[in-house]
């Protein structure tokens, strides 16, 4: 069976303070998430896995979170949302689409700047260990666990073993992620999958 790694992205439709309303020619995504997901290819990489972005995003989010994929992503899947929701309701609609994954990665904070506690939710929803905060990865041997380095206050670092699943999420400082090559850009190889919010915001 294969292994599949999720990634969790947000997308922000204008510059934060811009005053630009939610406008896709203003969109991005932090220097978190795509570290996240550069982080997930990396692992894909070492175990053979699939990797799957899952966004909760608006309809205008479609073109760009397909381009975020063709760096290399399996799957993408869109749960159509307008407007606000609590980090909660968002958590537990991602979480739906991941109930399969080893592992999710996810960034540790949003340009909205929002409160960052997305990833612990999932977690809580999966009941699956979690590392929040994360700045360094050790090699590991072992395909099912890893030791990761975690900022601490005061400049301090811990460092924590995780076993799958876990949900993990990093700082932006991670890793870099790679450039789309312009076949994938061209022809996006990614399979899209269409979803649609599974529970009501309360």
């Amino acid at each position: 069976m294969t292994t599949i790694i999720g990634v969790c992205v947000k997308w922000i439709g204008s510059q934060p303070n811009s005053g630009h309303e939610a406008d896709a020619r203003f969109a991005q995504f932090s220097a978190s998430d795509q570290a996240a997901l550069e982080t997930a290819l990396q692992r894909a990489e070492q175990l053979s896995a699939r990797v799957r972005v899952v966004s909760v995003a608006p309809a205008a989010a479609r073109t760009h979170l397909v381009a975020l994929c063709a760096t290399g992503a399996h799957e993408l899947v869109h749960i159509a949302a307008e407007g606000q929701s609590s980090s909660a309701h968002i958590a537990h609609e991602l979480a739906q689409h991941l109930q399969d994954c080893a592992s999710v990665w996810c960034g540790d904070y949003s340009l909205d700047r929002g409160s960052g506690s997305v990833p612990a939710f999932i977690a809580s929803t999966l009941g699956a260990q979690q590392a929040l905060g994360i700045v360094g990865i050790t090699p590991s041997t072992s395909n099912n666990s890893l030791e990761l380095l975690r900022r601490l206050d005061a400049g301090r670092r811990e460092i924590v073993r995780v076993l799958e699943p876990f949900v993990v999420s990093v700082e932006g400082s991670l890793a870099t992620l790679r450039r789309a090559s312009l076949a994938s850009t061209l022809r996006p190889t990614a399979t899209v999958i269409d979803a649609s919010l599974v529970s009501q915001s309360s």
